[in-house]
Formats: structure tokens, sequence, C-alpha cells
């Protein structure tokens, strides 16, 4: 059993673990960003076919951000980024709803990625592969909206994922969490 950014982060993280042993006799490690990445990109090539075009892999967690950019089943640049939802959303949005693009003004020039995000686009990625409950809910809601089908029924394209920002930006919490419906 591996744990992930949360226990990375965590003060207590070694009293979690052992009460974790204590009570099933599992020991967990904790994996650094990189491992994680690495473990994802892994469990991405044995299962889809990835062609020569770059791919950037994306794994959007509460805590980290995990970007692999791989080319032919290797990957070729990894970074863990701390810009998981749950930490952006409790670091930057302070009003209910977020509403304007000031309210991200912030999250936008944050310095944490901006080391890493000209080597992704000298990548030239073709396709972005995106992980996580938080892809899955972005998919989830494309497909509410767009009403995609079969395999497009996970995906959602950039135009949707802008679209879907803007929307989600002027909604409260409350009616944010229900989105679409």
């Amino acid at each position: 059993m591996v744990a992930t950014s949360a226990l990375r982060d965590a003060r207590n993280s070694q009293a979690f673990l052992e009460w974790v042993r204590s009570t099933t006799g599992w020991k967990v490690e904790i994996i650094s960003g990189v491992e994680e990445a690495r473990l994802i990109h892994l469990g991405l090539v044995s299962t889809l076919r990835v062609n020569a075009a770059p791919v950037l892999m994306m794994d959007l967690g509460g805590g980290s951000c995990e970007l692999t950019v791989s080319l032919k089943g290797h990957i070729k640049e990894t970074v863990s980024l701390p810009l998981g939802a749950v930490r952006l959303t409790n670091e930057f949005l302070r009003h209910d709803p977020p509403g304007s693009r000031n309210s991200f003004a912030s999250a936008d020039s944050s310095p944490r990625s901006e080391p890493y995000r000209d080597r992704i686009i000298r990548a030239k990625p073709k396709v972005v592969i995106a992980t996580s409950g938080t892809a899955e809910s972005l998919a989830t809601v494309a497909h509410g909206l767009y009403k995609t089908k079969g395999a497009r029924a996970m995906s959602a394209s950039r135009a949707q994922v802008r679209s879907i920002a803007k929307k989600l930006a002027n909604l409260p919490l409350e009616a944010a969490e229900n989105f679409p419906e």
C-alpha cells in the first residue's frame, strides 16, 4: 500500500501510519510525487495504446498535481507540484461564487508551475490524459452538458473545459456541487 500527497504533507503522518499498521497489519509506504507520477505513467502505458506523438499525463489530486510527458511509452519529463484541487481552493478562492477573473488571478500567477510550463510546451503534447477524481468529475460534467457518446463520454475538449470553468466560476458552491443538473 502506498500513500501520496495527503500523508506527504500531514504533520501526523507517522502516527496515522502506525495506527493503520496496528489496526490492519498493513505497512503503508509514503511515496514521493515523482514516484507517484512514475506509477501513474506505468498504469496508463500498460492499458492504453500510446502512439509516437508526445502525451501529457496529468493527475490532479487534492494536494498535488503530477505532470508527465511521455513519448512512445517512455517518460521524457515528470514533475510533482503542490497544486492539488483542494490545496488551490483553500489557498486562492475566497468568494462564493468565485466570480470574476480577479478571483483566479493570484492562482494563475502562482510561480510554482512556471519552471515546468515551458518544458511541457516545448514537448508539444498532442494528447492530454488526465487521471483522478477531478478528471472524472470534469468528464462527467462534459458528458452531461454535451451528451458525448462511447469513448468520448469520458473526455472533454479544451473548449468544453474552458466553458465549464467559466460556468462554474459564476455558481455558488452548493449549485456547483450539483452541476450540470
